[in-house]
């Protein structure tokens, strides 16, 4: 027996269809209209809290301003003209100070800051600093801050020539001569009691006590192998040729070094214009007369240091040989003792500093340095006895030139500058975009020190 199919064809008519498509076209219309007006209401929102981050951003920068006028005057028709110091160049970008200091300035001998540019000849003779070209961007900056008020957060320029701008952190700035304030070097009279006329210097820029820079500092490498360990580095060890990679420089870890009549070169491989290494020191440094690290034209090298780095020049040469006579080819890093138990009185010998800690010093005992320096936790001490008498300097392959007193070419920042004799820095400006703290650069120099910390 054959069973009935009861199954019947099924479908929407054209009617159903239509009606159907009208009422999801209403639907998805609503939604897209809604989210439009929500994209607007939320581009709308971003763009009102931008505008009033920026209005908010503007009045600070007034505020910073105000305060940080050197003079304020009313023109009498509810307008005012304030005088501001030079915080930036020309293009906009941070103005690089030439010494930085993370403590103070407490120079005790005449010191010379001033600046060249050794990518510029007219600033420069054959790369090389020439004073007939000097500069005036040898800037001094310090971070030091009275949280103690303790005197040795002062800055004291008497005796010393800066061609640049001296810059302080609500601290005090002695040893300015008076005749500063004349209206064209500076303003015409001293309205800020921190900056005081108890000397003769006259620096060629601004004086402004209310500056400050965080700098990073720096930490040991976490390298887990190395190309070469050489234990103490002495007068044992045979010189290293290193990497043609700049992202592969040949890796050195020394204990130590003590090098003594001896050079340790760092040289470029065979066929090779340019050679990379970093060396990693996990103690002092020490290199007195004829001890010497010599780094061959192209190589760059760059050294992190944990403990003192301290160069003796009594004749012969001693420390570091740039034969590029180009500071950025030597970069060294003072790493910062992490463990403040482990850190050291903060002094040299007999002189103390502060009654704090610090990581160590860099000591340079006639000797002259050319290189990018970056310790905020070291001391730097420039120590002159005997410079004038030395035979050779240590400015690049060993020219012999005319002395007067310790010469450091580059950039500098340390935790604190004691000049013992007559010194010069030379800020070279081609070093404003090297280093960790590209907008400082490395021969203006900040002294940067939280007593918190200590």
């Amino acid at each position: 027996m054959k069973r009935a199919d009861r199954t019947r064809p099924g479908g929407y008519t054209l009617v159903e269809m239509l009606m159907a498509m009208g009422v999801s076209g209403i639907v998805i219309t609503g939604m897209m209209m809604g989210s439009v007006a929500l994209q607007r209401s939320f581009a709308g929102t971003l763009d009102y809290a931008i505008a009033q981050n920026d209005q908010s951003r503007i009045s600070d920068y007034l505020a910073v301003d105000m305060r940080r006028a050197l003079e304020v005057t009313p023109d009498g028709s509810g307008g005012v003209t304030m005088t501001l110091p030079n915080f930036y160049n020309s293009d906009g970008t941070v103005k690089t100070p030439t010494v930085v200091s993370t403590m103070g300035w407490p120079a005790k001998k005449r010191l010379v800051v001033d600046s060249f540019d050794s990518n510029d000849s007219t600033k420069s003779t054959l790369g090389l600093y020439d004073s007939a070209k000097r500069q005036s961007n040898g800037d001094i900056g310090s971070n030091a801050f009275p949280v103690k008020h303790n005197k040795t957060m002062d800055l004291n320029i008497n005796n010393n020539f800066v061609f640049g701008d001296v810059w302080n952190n609500y601290s005090s700035i002695k040893g300015v001569s008076s005749s500063y304030f004349n209206g064209t070097t500076g303003p015409a009279t001293n309205t800020n009691a921190l900056i005081q006329t108890t000397g003769n210097a006259v620096p060629t820029g601004t004086i402004s006590t209310n500056y400050f820079r965080d700098l990073p500092r720096i930490k040991a490498p976490t390298w887990t192998t190395a190309d070469r360990n050489v234990g103490v580095l002495d007068k044992k060890d045979s010189d290293q040729v290193v990497s043609a990679n700049p992202a592969a420089p040949t890796k050195i870890i020394a204990t130590s070094v003590k090098l003594d009549k001896d050079t340790f070169v760092i040289k470029l491989p065979p066929g090779a214009t340019a050679g990379y290494a970093e060396m990693w020191v996990q103690g002092d440094m020490s290199m007195k007369d004829g001890g010497i690290i010599q780094v061959e034209p192209g190589v760059h090298l760059t050294v992190y240091f944990q403990g003192d780095l301290k160069i003796e020049d009594k004749k012969k040469g001693a420390g570091f040989d740039v034969q590029s006579d180009d500071a950025a080819d030597l970069i060294l890093l003072g790493v910062e003792q992490s463990d403040i138990t482990k850190k050291k009185n903060d002094q040299n010998e007999s002189d103390v500093y502060t009654p704090y800690k610090a990581t160590g010093n860099i000591v340079l005992k006639d000797a002259d340095l050319v290189a990018s320096l970056y310790a905020p936790d070291h001391n730097l001490v420039i120590d002159v006895k005997g410079a004038a008498k030395r035979d050779k300097d240590n400015k690049g392959k060993m020219r012999n030139r005319l002395q007067t007193g310790v010469d450091v070419y580059g950039s500098f920042v340390a935790r604190n500058i004691h000049a013992k004799g007559p010194a010069n820095l030379h800020y070279d400006e081609q070093l404003a975009n090297a280093g960790p703290v590209t907008d400082v650069g490395y021969v203006s120099w900040f002294e940067n020190l939280n007593l918190d910390r200590r």
